[in-house]
């Protein structure tokens, strides 16, 4: 552990691995097409993660961490012969959870036109921050968080004020922005234009038992918020923790997908239908 301040900025986690060979990364060279890398699936990789991660958990209590970084590491193979050496293409690698930041160009006429009509879209300020706060979540990889983001901003708009599940699933169906929605993008989804997260979306649909349509995707934003408000090991169901975000992004873009859809006509209009 690396100290700076006083401060620990850096966990140095190593393990000695016999049987090595199939576990190396692959830098391939080609002379017809692109080079590629190849990562083959490591456990011993997977073992230092969970290591981490159990630092993480306790030591949140007896160390006062705050956060490891363990989805950003930095993988390196130290070789300890010539010939171990001569079996590496790649001695080192870094990941990141992060996206691309794409800038937005501002129209002066949308700032304009959202200040004249601040008092007529009064209402819309509180589900649009959670709506915020659902996309700044999304990139930084929360995805539970940014599935309840989103999902607060349609239950303000849409629920009615209702609590119990079959009363809520009710309410948004019979919104004609949520309705309209949600079948576009139900559509997208059978038409294979959902993009590299669909495979996840749809396992997650069948084992919720969502059909591919307008009412069966509102069915699965309920079922989901459910899932994920509760928590227990012992459920045979996948249950959200702090440790599996990752397998929530199709959900949580799922959510944002039919948000997105309803966010122009809501404040274009000024009503929610």
């Amino acid at each position: 552990m690396n100290q700076e301040a006083g401060k620990v900025v850096r966990i140095l986690a190593e393990k000695r691995v016999v049987d090595y060979d199939r576990h190396l990364p692959q830098f391939l060279v080609s002379s017809t097409g692109p080079h590629e890398f190849k990562i083959p699936h490591n456990p011993h990789s997977d073992d230092l993660i969970g290591l981490l991660q159990h630092i993480e958990a306790f030591g949140s209590f007896w160390c006062g961490i705050e956060r490891i970084q363990w989805q950003e590491a930095k993988y390196e193979w130290i070789p300890e012969s010539p010939e171990e050496k001569a079996k590496l293409s790649v001695h080192s690698y870094s990941s990141s959870e992060k996206y691309p930041e794409f800038p937005v160009l501002i129209h002066p006429n949308i700032v304009r036109d959202l200040m004249l009509n601040r008092q007529r879209l009064q209402h819309l300020v509180v589900p649009m921050s959670f709506f915020r706060e659902g996309m700044n979540d999304f990139a930084d990889c929360k995805y539970i968080s940014s599935f309840c983001n989103f999902y607060y901003f349609l239950e303000d708009l849409y629920g009615q004020g209702k609590t119990k599940n079959v009363a809520v699933l009710e309410a948004f169906k019979g919104s004609k922005q949520l309705s309209a929605s949600s079948h576009q993008i139900a559509d997208i989804l059978k038409r294979r234009e959902f993009g590299p997260r669909r495979d996840n979306v749809l396992t997650m649909l069948k084992a919720e038992n969502c059909e591919i349509t307008g009412p069966g995707l509102l069915e699965f934003l309920v079922k989901m918020r459910g899932n994920l408000h509760h928590f227990s090991q012992r459920s045979t169901k996948t249950k959200g923790h702090p440790l599996n975000q990752a397998r929530f992004d199709g959900v949580a873009y799922l959510a944002m997908a039919i948000c997105m859809g309803i966010v122009p006509q809501t404040v274009v209009n000024g009503e929610v239908q």
